[in-house]
């Protein structure tokens, strides 16, 4: 069970391993908290990813050599077994990792988020229905609006 905690990622360190249109996301939605962020890939396959500013993008096979040195990981490949390896070495060494490809082989989960200068509230399924999520977001901020 996921126990539900805001945590500062301003200046950490944080990789994203993965090219495509849910790396993408994933890059996205940390840039708004200035994170420190490096993505490898070995093809960037979501060129909006270029476009984010103030981001490391290697180009290249990954390797789990540097996994230590990142407080937040996201494993946001295709390939479900490469991300389960990663998300595997992350837990084993008490780094946060967030994998794509399953609903539970992870120690951080991405929710919907609704924030402004007054109050941040993230809405979870507990990673079974991402949309449903994000609906209920959108209600709530009709609701407060």
């Amino acid at each position: 069970m996921f126990f539900p905690v805001c945590i500062d990622i301003e200046n950490k360190k944080c990789l994203v391993i993965g090219g495509g249109k849910i790396a993408y996301k994933k890059i996205k939605t940390l840039s708004r908290y200035n994170s420190d962020i490096t993505v490898i890939a070995e093809e960037i396959k979501e060129e909006k990813i270029r476009e984010i500013g103030n981001i490391d993008i290697r180009e290249k096979r990954f390797s789990d050599e540097n996994l230590r040195e990142y407080m937040l990981v996201v494993a946001a490949t295709d390939d479900k077994e490469l991300n389960e390896e990663i998300a595997e070495f992350c837990i084993k060494n008490n780094i946060l990792v967030n994998n794509v490809t399953s609903k539970n082989k992870m120690n951080v989960r991405f929710g919907a988020i609704l924030e402004d200068e007054d109050y941040q509230i993230l809405v979870s399924s507990h990673g079974k229905n991402c949309k449903n999520s994000k609906k209920l977001r959108d209600e709530i901020k009709n609701i407060i609006k």
